[in-house]
């Protein structure tokens, strides 16, 4: 329904004496030594500037007046015109344009590897500029100014900026921001594996300053306590304990841990 209201409308603007010298141009784009259809090429009025492009099958239409010229033009092909004579008078034309292939001549390009020791050697030849000018007040009075010394000018992406953001002060604060939090964690683990039932239920002690002094006399890490199992930490502490009342004078009382005869610790 729509592409005969197109057709009537298109009938009706040739049949209106103003546009009586518009001409409806159609046919195939094909190549110039065989019946190859060429898609897609375009087709531009040189006078009225309007144009149109050829569908999949190389099919076009466009319209003209007479002593119009098309210029038509396709990738891989050489352009081509098609000029409407002046004295045409029909109001259709069926043309199949034939377009000649072309070679398009590139300039040589040199394609070679990277050498590491010439790229090194011209980026430390490099001269960054150091000193600049400003205009302070009076533009007729100048200042010289300095520019601070940088550890490195330039930012790249690889191995330099792998290398830099390591002696990089920020990475640095980073860094230390992380183990900061880390050894917090390993203290709060530590502060919730050893606690003050677990020394009591070990050695047996009672009050609070002798197990600060047994602790202190122990001195067992956070890390090896963080990292080490219950059973783990009980064995250490009965060792530390007898070696700690061996120090003091006092009698090993008997172990509470539980070992087996022959797992008992020394």
């Amino acid at each position: 329904m729509k592409r005969r209201i197109l057709l009537c409308m298109f009938l009706a603007v040739l049949a209106s004496p103003a546009m009586s010298q518009i001409v409806m141009v159609s046919g195939y784009v094909l190549q110039h030594d065989a019946d190859i259809v060429i898609p897609f090429a375009n087709l531009m009025n040189r006078k009225t500037r309007a144009g149109t492009v050829s569908d999949i099958n190389g099919f076009y239409t466009i319209l003209v007046a007479p002593g119009d010229t098309v210029e038509v033009s396709a990738i891989g092909f050489e352009k081509m015109r098609l000029a409407l004579p002046k004295e045409f008078t029909g109001t259709t034309l069926e043309v199949n344009l034939r377009m000649k292939k072309t070679v398009y001549d590139l300039k040589t390009v040199n394609v070679s590897l990277m050498n590491y020791e010439r790229f090194k050697q011209e980026f430390e030849a490099m001269k960054l500029p150091e000193t600049r000018k400003m205009v302070v007040g009076d533009p007729s009075v100048y200042r010289n100014y300095t520019a601070p010394k940088e550890t490195f000018g330039y930012t790249f992406k690889g191995p330099f900026t792998a290398l830099y953001n390591k002696f990089n002060r920020k990475a640095r604060e980073l860094e230390k921001l992380q183990e900061l939090m880390e050894n917090d964690n390993k203290q709060m683990v530590a502060s919730m594996k050893l606690t003050i039932d677990l020394v009591k239920q070990v050695t047996g002690l009672t009050e609070d300053a002798e197990i600060d002094s047994f602790l202190r006399y122990c001195n067992m890490s956070n890390e090896f306590i963080a990292n080490s199992t219950r059973y783990d930490i009980m064995v250490a502490l009965d060792r530390c304990h007898r070696q700690y009342q061996k120090d003091r004078g006092t009698t090993t009382r008997d172990t509470i841990i539980g070992y087996p005869p022959d797992e008992e610790p020394r």
